[in-house]
């Protein structure tokens, strides 16, 4: 009697590590416990390769997009996401035509290295993953009250999370002529730009600068605090520091919208 060799369930998969060694081939790659399923050989459903992917992005995310082989419609897909530290599973019916955002059990990194597994109606399914990396390097204008007096901002990303981030941002001297006198600066971000991760609805900070009104968003500006001897200023060779932390909710102390 032949035996149906079905592909078991996505979490066989994912024992050990089992992403990033899984391959494809036959159904009787994978070792398969129990009696015999059937009276004849079972063909895999809807072969063919799964495509993944998700958008380009510098925050962990939930979901995963997927084109699945067209034969695959109407069938149940299990996904599964490893970014080599946490494995995220979901499942979505295939569609007729065209890609499915798969919701999955808790938020991922997206990389280039990120492993993407599939089983399709208890079938393994050979998966492809492609994603884009976020531009680096922020983006940020700065001036002073003298137009001669000129300065730079360097915004550094600092780390990021679901729901908020940390920029680090150094204001610079950059004048080549004109007086020493110290100036008083701004700096403007515009959070719709790109490599930002989303329009702040609040900011908190290290207590140094203030901000523009929630109306001005997506574009807002940063001046020094008056109080803290001159920091709120910028001499000849002179730089200022400061960190905000971006919130998609919530308040700020430098900033919260409703």
């Amino acid at each position: 009697m032949a035996r149906s060799t079905k592909r078991p369930l996505i979490a066989v998969l994912l024992v050990l590590g089992a992403l990033a060694t899984a391959t494809v081939g036959s159904a009787a790659g994978l070792t398969i416990t129990g009696s015999s399923l059937g009276t004849h050989a079972a063909g895999h459903p809807c072969p063919g390769t799964l495509a993944a992917t998700t958008a380009s992005t510098s925050l962990p995310v939930s979901t995963v997009t997927v084109t699945a082989p067209p034969a695959c419609a109407g069938r149940t897909v299990t996904v599964a996401v490893n970014d080599g530290v946490n494995v995220r599973q979901g499942t979505a019916t295939a569609p007729a035509s065209g890609s499915v955002t798969v919701g999955l059990s808790g938020s991922y990194s997206p990389s280039a290295t990120t492993q993407v597994a599939a089983v399709v109606s208890g079938w393994y399914l050979p998966t492809s993953w492609a994603y884009t990396p976020p531009a680096v390097g922020l983006t940020a204008t700065c001036s002073t009250e003298q137009p001669e007096a000129s300065c730079a901002a360097d915004v550094v990303l600092r780390d990021s999370w679901a729901g908020g981030y940390n920029l680090d941002i150094t204001v610079r001297d950059t004048r080549t002529i004109g007086n020493s006198h110290q100036y008083a600066w701004t700096v403007v971000i515009n959070f719709s730009s790109t490599g930002y991760p989303f329009v702040p609805n609040a900011i908190d900070g290290s207590g140094v600068v203030t901000a523009s009104t929630c109306g001005e968003r997506p574009t807002l500006t940063f001046t020094g605090v008056t109080n803290l001897g001159t920091h709120h200023l910028l001499g000849t060779g002179e730089t200022r520091t400061f960190w905000i932390q971006p919130k998609s909710s919530g308040t700020g102390s430098v900033l919260t919208c409703p």
